[in-house]
């Protein structure tokens, strides 16, 4: 009896001993596989030209944004978010001061980040410097914040952590373009980096998704179907006019609760690797009929860009590969 006892402490200990084990090598290969595929050089690129477009909205009204004389002087910023608005957990190149010369300057080096971001030119460090500008004038002007300003930094801050190189014999046509230095990441901590990148700009863009779904249920224009109907009717900075399609409120209603279908059905299966083209596919067409539609164009592109992240990839897809230490 003691016997048998034994030898089942002994099995179990074995099998919890597997399933850690295997627990940990399922993480390691979902967080660190090597990858070299072409997500990230287009990634930063498709990311690059919208924070310029955005970066550029802001230059004809400059002193009205962020002057001494503007609509949110620092002085009454502090009094609107606290004492603790200027702090490090609120950094912004723009507490450095009000002046029209001063903050020109500070545009200006925030437009060249962002091109050398998008060319590739000095890889982490632009694309940091990059995020510090955008994070910066989210914190000095947080009226401004809307739907966009959220994916642009989260997408910046991932892609400083992925290496800098055109990482795929496709782009070879555009190295005079997107100018990489070296073509080819060399070190498995690169891969792995490379990889670490991809999953959390994966995981984070399906979070977004679950979001957007979860707001949505809480208002009765989306319930109703009509809350696309609002969106076509009421922007007045679209770029397509289609509210004749006001005449036909049945296709408006299909159109809306199929908005609240795709947003919970994509986070759940573009996973799998047989739909994944089916789900990018739908996924460019909604994006961009709610951008043209609606006036949520560029946050429409910056969640259309992160569908990028889950481009198919090269033989490291089916992680066979040996995984590195990624220390």
């Amino acid at each position: 009896m003691f016997s048998s006892v034994k030898a089942f402490q002994k099995n179990a200990a074995e099998y919890g001993r597997s399933l850690i084990l295997d627990a940990g090598e399922g993480w390691n290969q979902f967080w660190f596989t090597p990858y070299q595929g072409p997500a990230i050089a287009w990634l930063r690129v498709a990311t690059g030209v919208i924070s310029l477009l955005w970066w550029l909205s802001f230059l004809p009204d400059l002193s009205l944004w962020f002057g001494e004389k503007g609509v949110l002087p620092l002085s009454t910023l502090e009094t609107l978010i606290g004492t603790g608005s200027r702090s490090v957990y609120r950094f912004s190149w723009f507490y450095l001061g009000e002046s029209l010369l001063l903050t020109s300057c500070l545009w200006m080096l925030g437009l060249i980040a962002i091109l050398l971001h998008t060319l590739g030119i000095f890889g982490r460090l632009s694309t940091l410097i990059s995020w510090s500008f955008v994070i910066s004038t989210v914190h000095r002007m947080p009226m401004l914040t809307g739907l966009m300003e959220p994916v642009l930094t989260m997408s910046l801050a991932y892609l400083a952590i992925a290496a800098p190189q055109l990482n795929t014999k496709k782009l070879n046509t555009q190295k005079r373009l997107l100018w990489r230095g070296k073509q080819t990441p060399t070190t498995p901590l690169d891969l792995s980096l490379n990889r670490l990148a991809i999953r959390l700009l994966q995981v984070h863009a399906l979070f977004f998704y679950v979001v957007m779904f979860s707001t949505q249920l809480r208002s009765d224009t989306w319930w109703e179907g009509e809350a696309i109907w609002t969106l076509m009717a009421s922007s007045e900075t679209r770029t397509l006019d289609l509210t004749l399609l006001g005449k036909t409120p049945w296709l408006l209603n299909l159109f809306t609760h199929g908005v609240l279908i795709f947003e919970i059905i994509f986070p759940i299966l573009v996973w799998n690797q047989k739909l994944r083209p089916l789900l990018l596919t739908l996924s460019t067409i909604f994006w961009l009929f709610l951008g043209l539609t609606s006036g949520l164009l560029l946050f429409c592109l910056a969640m259309l860009s992160l569908s990028l992240a889950f481009w198919p990839e090269t033989s490291t897809e089916s992680g066979q590969q040996k995984i590195p230490d990624p220390a």
